[in-house]
């Protein structure tokens, strides 16, 4: 008894003693009054006596005593007061009675209570379950596969998710009175400016007067360009030069930008093979130096690098000054890092190539940058005050398969190098970057990016964009104001290199969602490609349609479930052979077009529609590069 009952006592003395700092008293005695059902406190045998409280004392710690008989126990223990009184009756006259709490009934009440709400849980669980049992409830269901789950606008603030004057997605906080008004006076603005575009006409060139229609290869369908005037003659000339002068080297450069739908060098390298068959083959084009192989990659080709390199892309940003490349991959090599490039195999072995246009990045502590194929090689410093670009033309008359690039003595940064025959043909360059959108594209400096395609002398520029730009909410508005504009000023940055040269956009492939069950169309692809054709014949480009191609709205579903597959179960891309379907459409419907420029233009060889650059083989930017012929090297590894 007295070992318990001093241990429960003695957790409320300390608990007592380090919060008030009071000191023990010597032993008190403790009296039992079994009438009441109580312990008293007391302090025998001292002048003052303290006052004392009653105190509860378990079932379990006391021990039953007999009426007439009250038991005295003594305890070390502290008093429950911090001052002394005068010394009073040792009995408290009017002792406070405390009830014993019924901890087990409080329990038993808490587990039903949990009980119930399990049991309410399991049942609005097992109702919302009930509509998927069966088609025939299906509109009830109350969340299908695609849709955002429910309840979750309730974790957003009052945020307004838009496009910055570059494209990047922003969130925007309002005030809640100035909501309302601002998006009555856009809707007006929107309302004012559809009226006007409806005025906007284009000219679908299929060459049906002309020609018996071309023969589909399914699941896809020949959807023509649509060309407003000129908007192709600088290419489609330039073609037919290559046609009509033999002996004269002319190269007509076409350059793709755009995000995964061609970052694998998938559909381009249809068009680019049928291109060539036609009219030449003058080389792969531009290669970047190195790439990422996640988000770009081309696989006919040879590029090699070793030691350690640094890659930066438009995507994910990083790059000095917003110099990224024609490409939009830049590339960092630290001392002695090398990378191989060459073209595709003929006949088994690699193709000789005769220029090697190389661009790389001038830069505070640039390094000297070893180039070199098997009979030539020079050096070239790197290193500037600021950040600039560098170019230099290395001829090879008689041709080499390989060029090599090697940073020397401090980090060398490159773009990449552009791989040429010398003779007639066509070239088809790929830079597509997965991931890539009109915003990214918008990091690229504008002097930058001008030049590096100023340095290419395209006859054809292409932009297909429009798969990762779905989710903006500029797409989603009646007119397309802000996304126009951003999409605008990305062709502008583009033709600035080049305002020669034909234009050329395309839209995205169709994309989709699911929605009861149902595979249909992403909402905003109607309003994307009404925006992009729109932004098309302002500027004077030709526009193809892809997503008509595969067929139009809710084609996806259709290419998915072909036998063999085309189309991804993501809902968003195409398999090699979908591709591929595209890619053979897409050269159909180009060379088509041209066949029908030509019967309209009896006179293509106009000189108003052809301009043929001279290339300067002399260095370009640094006067102490000089080559030195070399024995040929050993490439048989490669």
């Amino acid at each position: 008894m007295k070992k318990p009952l001093r241990s429960v006592l003695s957790k409320i003395s300390r608990k007592n003693q380090s919060m008030c700092g009071i000191a023990l008293p010597q032993p008190m005695v403790l009296e039992e009054d079994a009438e009441n059902n109580i312990w008293r406190e007391m302090m025998p045998n001292t002048e003052k006596q303290i006052d004392t409280a009653a105190v509860y004392i378990p079932e379990q710690y006391r021990q039953p005593t007999s009426n007439d008989e009250p038991t005295n126990k003594s305890i070390n223990e502290i008093n429950l007061f911090d001052q002394k009184k005068e010394k009073k009756s040792a009995h408290i006259q009017n002792p406070i009675h405390h009830p014993p709490p019924d901890y087990k009934h409080r329990f038993r009440e808490h587990q039903q209570e949990l009980q119930h709400l399990s049991l309410f849980c399991v049942g609005l669980f097992s109702f919302g379950l009930l509509p998927y049992t069966s088609t025939a409830l299906a509109d009830y269901r109350p969340w299908v596969s695609g849709e955002k789950p429910p309840l979750v606008g309730l974790w957003y603030g009052d945020e307004l998710i838009t496009e910055s004057q570059n494209g990047s997605l922003v969130a925007v906080s309002l005030p809640e009175e100035l909501q309302e008004p601002v998006l009555i006076e856009e809707e007006i603005q929107q309302t004012e400016e559809l009226a006007a575009i409806d005025d906007i006409s284009f000219t679908h060139s299929g060459g049906e007067k002309y020609f018996d229609p071309l023969e589909a290869r399914p699941p896809a369908v020949p959807e023509g360009l649509f060309i407003p005037d000129g908007a192709l003659d600088k290419y489609f000339a330039k073609l037919a030069l290559i046609e009509s002068n033999p002996d004269e080297t002319v190269i007509a450069r076409a350059l793709v930008w755009g995000d995964s739908t061609i970052a694998n060098d998938g559909i381009i390298k249809n068009i680019r093979k049928r291109m060539q068959g036609r009219f030449g083959d003058s080389g792969p084009g531009f290669l970047a130096a190195q790439v990422d192989p996640r988000w770009s990659i081309r696989r006919d080709i040879v590029r090699k690098p070793k030691g350690n390199w640094s890659t930066k892309t438009i995507v994910f940003g990083g790059g000095n000054d917003g110099r990224y490349g024609l490409a939009g991959t830049v590339s960092t090599a630290l001392p002695g890092s090398q990378v191989t490039l060459g073209g595709i195999k003929v006949d088994g072995e690699r193709q000789d190539l005769n220029r090697f246009q190389v661009l790389y990045q001038t830069q505070p502590g640039g390094g000297q940058l070893q180039i070199s194929t098997q009979s030539k090689s020079t050096t070239i410093d790197t290193a500037s005050e600021a950040y600039n670009d560098g170019h230099y033309e290395m001829l090879v008359r008689h041709g080499d398969p390989y060029i090599y690039l090697t940073a020397d003595n401090s980090p060398v940064t490159l773009y990449g190098v552009a791989l040429e025959k010398d003779v007639s043909g066509v070239t088809w360059e790929t830079f597509g970057v997965a991931g890539s959108s009109v915003a990214s594209m918008q990091k690229q400096q504008f002097a930058h990016i001008s030049d590096q395609i100023k340095q290419r002398d395209p006859a054809l520029l292409v932009y297909w964009t429009g798969g990762n730009e779905l989710g903006y909410p500029s797409v989603r508005s009646k007119t397309g104001k802000v996304y126009k504009r951003i999409y605008r000023n990305v062709v502008r940055q583009l033709r600035a290199g080049a305002p020669e040269a034909s234009c050329l956009l395309i839209g995205p492939l169709d994309q989709a969602v699911k929605e009861r069950g149902a595979i249909i169309s992403k909402p905003t692809l109607d309003n994307i490609i009404r925006f992009q054709r729109e932004v098309a014949a302002e500027e004077g480009c030709a526009y193809w349609d892809a997503r008509a191609v595969m067929g139009g709205a809710n084609s996806f579903n259709t290419w998915l479930n072909h036998e063999p597959a085309m189309a991804s179960p993501d809902l968003a891309h195409l398999t090699g052979r979908g591709r591929h379907v595209i890619g053979e459409t897409f050269a159909d419907v180009m060379l088509r077009s041209y066949e029908v420029w030509k019967i309209e233009h009896p006179n293509p060889l106009d000189p108003s529609l052809t301009s043929v650059r001279e290339v300067n083989p002399e260095p370009t930017t640094k006067e102490n590069a000089s080559e030195t012929e070399e024995p040929p090297q050993d490439v048989s590894r490669l």
